[in-house]
């Protein structure tokens, strides 16, 4: 609502006064926010008694005020109770589900893999807009791509149903790590993005199969609403911190996959926003472009009103293949070996578009405006607008996230200057994959090697891409 949205304002600039009383002293604004002292005022404002948990924040906050590390440990909770706002907002998207795990008849055989693959996907122009609050208080626009890398869909998930009424998570390839939850007990770490398996804890209660403040135990809830256990293994082919969207689609192939062996009927657009909530659920809080573009086929358009009732439309940019080739032909896509810097970056982008500052609105509009231009170079076949795009796209990237060109893709993009439409680096920067756009007769390996012969280039790993023109698939 406007009442927590105004709410939510507040309490961040009261975590940058606080912040700035530590005079730069203190340690890291980013960090836990997890001290007792505060725990009651947090469950306040995660209960809605905003008022109590507002007095109960300033009682404590007058107690630490006395040393700057207590003044920006205080601004690191004020900031929890922010996210307690965000997350409730975020969690409106639930309303956008419409599976009905009611009439589930169609599910799979006891012992059948259902198998789920999905693409990865480039952002060619808008991220960060689609960061919840950004996304619904001055509404979200990204284009993407959904590709494959090296001939495969790198990412997806295995399930099946199986006759003992407990679920295995299976976290290596060669079956010998695995998790098995045999209690709701054992899901009691699911909100904790660093626990193992956290994900997929969070896509079975999102999904509907497991319901953490429900009376019945693990077993009872299971053998109602599955007949059975659940077998899961799933995997992501793609270096850790890959800029392409990993965890969100990963997320959607787990919800696919469940949603399957429960007998569910389902669409994308369920899948997009139940997404939004195993985010919120994991603490992670991210936005909806990942899901968005590595679930649904080609080039689309996502777009999230400016309304805290969050919802995403999806357009699909519809273009001639001849043009989808050529555009293909063009890409060139890298790993710079270095995984992106994201483990702050969100926190940081979140804190700068609170403060209002001038520079960093317009460059949120900006973004906003150029993921519409880019999807008409898209349709008017018009390669020089979508490189040019790209360039404006990776701008608007380093002034929302200072910092996240490293010295090597600096490197990398002067010495394919000359060669390349434009480019960016993806997801949030700092690292992670880089992809470009080619000019007309510039060889792919010409370019490799140009690279190759820098300092630090033998980290970089060069990818084949193509345009996915599936996207998510059940199989």
């Amino acid at each position: 609502s406007k009442t927590t949205g105004e709410l939510a304002y507040m309490l961040a600039m009261i975590g940058e006064v606080l912040g700035a009383m530590a005079g730069g002293r203190g340690g890291l604004r980013s960090g836990p926010a997890s001290n007792k002292d505060f725990a009651q005022a947090l469950q306040f404002i995660e209960q809605d008694r905003f008022k109590e948990g507002l007095i109960e924040l300033k009682n404590v906050r007058e107690r630490w005020l006395d040393q700057p590390d207590r003044m920006v440990r205080a601004a690191r909770h004020y900031e929890g109770a922010v996210q307690s706002l965000i997350r409730k907002t975020v969690m409106s998207a639930q309303n956008q589900v419409q599976v009905d795990l009611r009439n589930c008849t169609n599910l799979p055989e006891i012992n059948q893999w259902v198998e789920v693959k999905c693409p990865a996907r480039l952002d060619l122009s808008g991220g960060w807009t689609d960061t919840p609050p950004i996304c619904y208080e001055l509404g979200g626009k990204v284009l993407d791509v959904a590709i494959q890398l090296n001939g495969e869909k790198p990412i997806g998930c295995k399930a099946k149903r199986v006759e003992e009424l407990s679920i295995t998570i299976i976290l290596s390839d060669d079956y010998e790590e695995m998790i098995q939850i045999k209690d709701l007990q054992d899901m009691a770490n699911f909100c904790n993005p660093n626990a193992k398996g956290a994900l997929v804890k969070c896509c079975l209660i999102a999904a509907g199969l497991l319901d953490m403040k429900c009376s019945l135990t693990l077993t009872e809830q299971l053998k109602s609403r599955l007949g059975s256990g659940l077998w899961l293994n799933s995997w992501a082919n793609l270096p850790q911190g890959s800029g392409l969207g990993t965890s969100s689609i990963l997320a959607s192939a787990i919800m696919a996959a469940v949603w399957r062996c429960m007998g569910a009927s389902f669409n994308n657009s369920d899948i997009i926003h139940s997404v939004l909530v195993v985010e919120q659920l994991l603490t992670t809080g991210g936005g909806w472009q990942d899901q968005v573009g590595g679930i649904n086929p080609g080039i689309n358009l996502g777009t999230s009103p400016q309304n805290p009732v969050v919802s995403v439309e999806v357009e699909h940019v519809k273009t001639r293949p001849e043009f989808l080739s050529l555009l293909e032909s063009r890409l060139f896509v890298l790993y710079t070996g270095k995984p992106r810097l994201a483990k702050n970056l969100l926190q940081n982008v979140i804190r700068n578009w609170y403060c209002k500052d001038a520079i960093i609105t317009k460059a949120f509009k900006d973004n906003y405006l150029t993921a519409e231009k880019c999807k008409e170079a898209v349709i008017n076949e018009d390669l020089a607008g979508i490189g040019n795009c790209l360039n404006e796209y990776f701008t608007i990237k380093k002034i929302l996230a200072p910092g996240s060109e490293p010295e090597l893709v600096r490197e990398i993009f002067s010495v394919m200057k000359d060669d390349i439409l434009g480019g960016t680096l993806c997801g949030a920067g700092g690292g992670g994959f880089l992809v470009a756009l080619l000019k007309e007769n510039v060889d792919h390996s010409v370019i490799q090697q140009k690279i190759r012969s820098l300092p630090g280039g033998e980290s970089v790993h060069f990818y084949s891409v193509k345009i996915d023109n599936e996207g998510l698939v059940v199989c």
